[in-house]
């Protein structure tokens, strides 16, 4: 797994303290990207498609914020899971853009 590679998340994780709820991964568009999306239960969705509420952070950033993510970062692309409880479920029918935009 590399930390430094960057990720998409909502600004509430960081700026609010949520844990992460939701998170999928995509195709990575770069060298430097992981292709993973994490977001909140208090996000709505236009806030999960609005640039405004979205930051890129560092996969290491991510884990130091909520640990419970580290066993998924190096699945595959076309992934998606949801928390339940302590643990996260996959989100089998997560039907991922064409373009691969989150």
């Amino acid at each position: 797994m590399e930390k430094d590679k960057g990720c998409v998340a909502t600004k509430k994780l960081i700026v609010c303290g949520y844990k992460v709820d939701f998170m999928c991964k995509g195709v990575s568009t770069c060298c430097c990207d992981s292709g993973w999306f994490f977001c909140s239960k208090h996000c709505t969705n236009e806030e999960t498609q609005d640039a405004n509420y979205l930051a890129a952070y560092s996969i290491e950033r991510l884990l130091k914020h909520d640990p419970d993510i580290e066993p998924y970062l190096d699945l595959p692309p076309n992934v998606a899971f949801q928390r339940r409880g302590k643990k996260f479920v996959q989100i089998k029918d997560f039907e991922f853009a064409d373009d691969d935009e989150f």
